[in-house]
């Protein structure tokens, strides 16, 4: 999978990056890692699993060096909470072209690569993490300002109520 190629193809990330892994393992998902790319994953001292949690919280979002982002490897997402509360928290993203993830992108709050390609992956995540700090902040307040403004509770419910 995506995140054992990113370490195996390119090395030269070793101190640059740390993946925060969340969620819960599903064994019996045909997307799933396989027992041996998990175990590659487990055992790579760049990545630390957290395995599930109650809030994915600013906090838990810690990268090494000074840029924290979400990045959701996704083939077939539609529109995740995961970008939507990286994007209250004021915290970029970094996922796939699949549906609902392309629309965060869209609205300024991430980057996006084409599913399957490698290459572009890396090149997201690579070309994000080696912008200047203070962009990086701008970035950030953006992210938090247009989240507030597109999923506020407000926005939320009158959509709803236009549906009904």
């Amino acid at each position: 999978h995506d995140i054992v190629r990113l370490f195996e193809e390119y090395p030269a990330l070793d101190n640059q990056i740390h993946i925060h892994l969340y969620g819960p393992r599903e064994r019996h998902n045909p997307a799933s890692y396989s027992d041996s790319d998990w175990e590659k994953i487990i055992e790579c001292p760049l990545v630390t699993y957290h395995g599930a949690v109650e809030n994915n919280k600013v906090h838990y979002l810690l990268s090494s060096g000074k840029f924290a982002f979400g990045i959701l490897p996704s083939y077939r997402e539609g529109m995740s909470r995961f970008l939507i509360e990286c994007a209250v928290y004021g915290i970029p993203t970094i996922t796939t072209k699949a549906p609902g993830c392309w629309d965060f992108e869209e609205l300024g709050l991430a980057k996006t690569y084409d599913m399957a390609n490698f290459e572009d992956m890396f090149e997201v995540i690579s070309s994000s993490s080696q912008i200047a700090y203070a962009d990086y902040l701008k970035w950030s307040l953006e992210c938090a300002e247009l989240a507030h403004r597109h999923f506020s509770k407000l926005r939320i419910v009158q959509g709803y109520l236009r549906m009904v």
